[in-house]
């Protein structure tokens, strides 16, 4: 019997597949190695989140994408609105009839202020804030700013909630005849679904925890893929894979509650 995403809809999925844009300036930005010291507002002026697109890494993280996907039927492509979101697929796929669908929400996570600050500065000058996040990854909410008119920012929970409702209004919507659903989306959106029950019902603990790529977020870098399958009756997924030319492994489908 061939499980499939969400009952009732007009188009199902047997398999999901996600996979984190290739890399830009913005990733050497928000990791750079010294604390930058700047302001909020001088960085959120230097910092065009949205309108970032790949480097030339990046590009080549696109086309190793294509490459991994070559042999998987593919109908279309649902992504993130975002520049390098919506660019990955394009050379991903350059070769081949997908269209791609924009949708808002599996955007990147909305960090409040921390949206602009780097991570050495995150640490270094935001250390209590630093350690409950690491404690708390999926219920950390990122402060706002009232005076720079910054709203509070998304929990991974809440991040998941919205992903997954975004992900059911589009397998509902489109006409999936592969059964195979890839969506370009963020970094934090995989880890918000791997603490989501659905998809890997990680807990606080567990997302701490060195368990490889499946658990750990230093494990999702620009380019990797995860992919979901085996949907049983109460719509969770059952076995889930990654890959990852960057961290060259590729672990075959691992079965979840025997793997994680």
């Amino acid at each position: 019997m061939a499980y499939v995403l969400y009952t009732n809809t007009v188009g199902k999925i047997d398999t999901l597949i996600l996979f984190r844009h290739g890399h830009t300036p913005g990733n050497e930005f928000i990791d750079s190695s010294d604390p930058i010291q700047r302001t909020i507002e001088q960085q959120r002026k230097d910092f065009d989140d949205y309108n970032m697109d790949l480097d030339q890494e990046g590009e080549f993280d696109a086309v190793m994408v294509g490459h991994a996907l070559s042999t998987t039927a593919l109908s279309v492509c649902v992504a993130s609105p975002f520049l390098r979101t919506r660019r990955t697929p394009e050379i991903a796929f350059e070769q081949r009839d997908i269209p791609i669908v924009l949708e808002r929400d599996v955007r990147e996570r909305n960090l409040g202020k921390f949206a602009y600050v780097t991570r050495p500065d995150f640490h270094a000058y935001y250390p209590e804030v630093a350690d409950y996040k690491t404690e708390n990854p999926l219920d950390w909410v990122p402060d706002g700013d009232e005076s720079l008119g910054i709203a509070r920012g998304e929990s991974l929970r809440e991040v998941g909630h919205r992903v997954v409702t975004a992900l059911q209004r589009q397998v509902a919507r489109l006409d999936i005849p592969t059964r195979i659903l890839p969506v370009s989306t963020h970094a934090d959106v995989l880890i918000s679904l791997l603490g989501h029950p659905q998809f890997g019902n990680m807990s606080n603990k567990a997302l701490q925890q060195p368990l490889g790529p499946i658990a750990n977020p230093q494990w999702i870098q620009n380019g990797d893929i995860h992919c979901w399958d085996g949907l049983n009756n109460n719509d969770e997924f059952t076995k889930h894979r990654v890959i990852s030319y960057r961290g060259g492994y590729d672990t075959g489908w691992l079965q979840r509650g025997r793997d994680y």
